[in-house]
């Protein structure tokens, strides 16, 4: 899912697609 996807690049410390 979309959400799992953005947590995961959260964690990683990137600002991700949004």
């Amino acid at each position: 899912f979309m959400l799992m996807h953005f947590l995961m690049i959260r964690k990683q410390g990137i600002s991700g697609p949004l």
